[in-house]
């Protein structure tokens, strides 16, 4: 996600192997649990880098086919911290709400080219990235998480509506999920 380079190349690959693209999910993630005067700009680096430039990194290297042929679909998996903020995960929230801004700002854009974007904002999924975390393994446990599953039905309802309707935005998050507090001061 972080080299554009590489996405560019595969762009172009599954053109010449499928003829099109119809659907990039852009759904590369990672996390960072400090407080701001705490954390490693380096993470956080990777951090923004991985999230934000490398979702706009796959959409530029996607969209010029989508928009030559007039159609596709463009998913931007963020988070439900792309709209909430809480303590402890600032360089994170910042990432995930400039995915939101950005997708927004996208769908307006390539409207009128006959592509559609959609921002999908799950809140707590049980993946080895989560559950691996000593930081937020207590989250998935203190509520029932939603699978990978949950947020694929989420895409793949957005994806079926007709040509015309676009699904700008979809929250998918657990029934009783709380919104954490990783900030340790009192």
């Amino acid at each position: 996600m972080r080299d554009y380079g590489a996405l560019e190349a595969a762009a172009a690959s599954a053109v010449e192997r499928f003829g099109q693209i119809d659907v990039l999910c852009a759904n590369a993630g990672i996390a960072d649990q400090s407080r701001a005067h705490e954390g490693d700009p380096e993470r956080w680096r990777a951090v923004v880098e991985t999230n934000l430039l490398g979702t706009i990194h796959a959409v530029r290297a996607v969209l010029p086919h989508m928009v030559e042929r007039g159609s596709g679909h463009v998913f931007v998996t963020s988070s439900v911290s792309g709209r909430e903020a809480y303590p402890g995960e600032a360089v994170y929230i910042a990432s995930k709400w400039g995915q939101v801004g950005y997708a927004h700002a996208l769908r307006q854009e390539v409207a009128d080219a006959g592509v559609r974007v959609t921002v999908v904002e799950p809140g707590i999924v049980d993946t080895p990235l989560t559950r691996d975390n000593p930081v937020v393994r207590p989250l998935l446990e203190a509520t029932e998480p939603l699978a990978p599953e949950d947020v694929a039905r989420a895409i793949v309802y957005a994806y079926g509506q007709p040509p015309h309707v676009v699904v700008s935005e979809v929250t998918v998050r657990p029934l009783r999920q709380k919104l954490p507090n990783f900030d340790p001061s009192p």
